[in-house]
């Protein structure tokens, strides 16, 4: 059964505005998945990038097993500002 786990954008880029930092986020979200076993496409998949009730925009992530999700979530991610 597949999980989501939303992160803010720019917890995890040290660029201020534009497009680019929304890239920026995915790469650093994804290279940390990476380091952690899991892999694009196999393991999770970019589902949603959002903007909140606050105006921050979020990246959403869906895990395609509730275990890996739950672990990354307990290790948790390194947070670029943080």
């Amino acid at each position: 059964m597949s999980e989501y786990i939303i992160y803010e954008t720019m917890d995890f880029t040290n660029i201020k505005e534009g497009t680019f930092a929304t890239y920026d986020a995915i790469a650093n979200i994804s290279n940390q998945l990476a380091n952690n076993g899991l892999n694009k496409g196999v393991d999770w998949e970019l589902a949603e990038v959002n903007h909140n009730s606050d105006g921050q925009q979020e990246i959403q992530i869906e895990f395609r097993q509730s275990e890996d999700a739950m672990l990354i979530k307990l290790k948790g991610l390194k947070k670029v500002n943080g």
